[in-house]
């Protein structure tokens, strides 16, 4: 049997050519009041401290991430059900809820949600709400702060995930500052915990960058 015999040179040219034209452009690159920086190692401070329990629910503050720019505080959470499958659901999607631009109704939010305070400071406000309020992304100016990006797993009895916040920060804030939470679903009205301002600016110069731009191959 003799094999195929091949096609012109250049016979998918023109193909090629329409891909070339076609092609999806680079995806431009997030703000940094958006999220923690995609191409850093940071440094981290362990904690592994409970925020609040309650008979259904459990917040865990596990670590704070700083980067060069900023910090995310990490927070775990964990859920059991205790009773009706209609307010099982809502417990769990109180938990899942994006609360990064869309808020509920004065009063009517029962989401689980975070925030930060500074020493002596005001609480810091929502990258979203500044957007909404002055106009545009271009207003958002640090310090801000955004959910960082999260999820959760579990049944139809034990569901578990994570969230926090982002902190975009690039002037360091020294002294303590103040995380709080709330879940109004799950019965937790705003408890806080102490983080250390000087310990997260300190550790914000060991966060170090996957690749630097003067590397060479």
């Amino acid at each position: 049997m003799q094999p195929p015999t091949p096609g012109p040179i250049g016979f998918f040219d023109d193909e090629d050519a329409a891909a070339r034209r076609n092609s999806v452009p680079a995806a431009a690159r997030a703000p940094d009041w958006m999220n923690a920086p995609e191409d850093e190692l940071p440094a981290r401070i362990i904690l592994d401290e409970f925020i609040a329990r309650t008979n259904a629910a459990a917040l865990v503050l596990r670590e704070v991430r700083v980067y060069s720019t900023g910090f995310e505080v990490v927070v775990d959470w964990a859920l059991r059900r205790t009773d009706e499958e209609a307010k099982w659901h809502q417990l769990v999607d109180s938990a899942t809820r994006s609360v990064g631009w869309i808020r509920q109704p004065e009063g009517g939010d029962t989401s689980l949600r975070f925030g930060i305070t500074p020493t002596h400071g005001t609480k810091l406000p929502l990258a979203g709400d500044v957007i909404a309020n002055e106009g545009g992304p271009e207003s958002v100016r640090p310090p801000t702060v955004m959910p960082r990006r999260a999820g959760g797993h579990g049944n139809d009895y034990r569901f578990t995930g994570s969230g926090g916040l982002w902190v975009w920060a690039p002037e360091t804030m020294r002294g303590e500052l103040t995380f709080v939470a709330e879940w109004a679903q799950a019965d937790i009205h705003a408890a806080d915990v102490v983080l250390d301002g000087d310990a997260i600016a300190d550790a914000a110069n060991r966060a170090r960058r996957f690749w630097n731009d003067s590397d060479q191959n």
